[in-house]
């Protein structure tokens, strides 16, 4: 997808994976105006450590931050891992897009710009194991975002290397 001009790019969004980083210039209303995939996924780096997720992070996104030096960045899925760039710790449910926020960790990307990485998402049952989501509640709540009337009674099959559901989005108050 080829960049607008004519729209304001209001946030760049990483979902960066076990099995390849996608990335997301956002317009001020949510929608798409261009969007890269790289090879580089967290267990594929140029160079071990924190060094190669810094380089894979200049690879795909470096270019729009050249061009949009403010530009907030946000990123979720398994980059906030143990195995990932830093661990973020995963939120308790129920969790709102604010905890979420507030539990997300920060890294320098090394481009000049902070990156904020979600926590995740975990589900402590008394009679069960626990449940986890780690970039799928991004998903989520963007779908939640998009379609309020879905909060109560939503079934959500969250396709992927890892994939998942959510039915009632009952661990989510987005």
């Amino acid at each position: 997808m080829s960049h607008q001009p004519d729209r304001i790019s209001a946030l760049l969004a990483l979902d960066w994976g076990t099995t390849s980083p996608r990335a997301f210039l956002l317009a001020e209303d949510g929608s798409v105006l261009e969007s890269r995939a790289s090879g580089h996924n967290i267990q594929n780096l140029p160079q071990a450590g924190e060094a190669g997720f810094r380089q894979a992070f200049a690879a795909i996104a470096g270019s729009w931050l050249a061009g949009w030096p403010q530009l907030p960045v946000v990123a979720g899925g398994m980059v906030g891992s143990a195995q990932g760039w830093r661990e973020a710790p995963y939120a308790e449910c129920p969790a709102d897009l604010d905890a979420l926020a507030a539990q997300g960790v920060s890294v320098d990307t090394g481009l000049g710009r902070r990156m904020l990485i979600a926590p995740g998402l975990i589900h402590r049952p008394s009679d069960a194991a626990p449940d986890v989501l780690r970039g799928e509640e991004i998903q989520i709540a963007g779908a939640l975002a998009q379609h309020a009337e879905w909060r109560e009674h939503a079934c959500m099959v969250l396709p992927g290397t890892h994939s998942k559901g959510a039915v009632g989005v009952s661990c989510c108050r987005f």
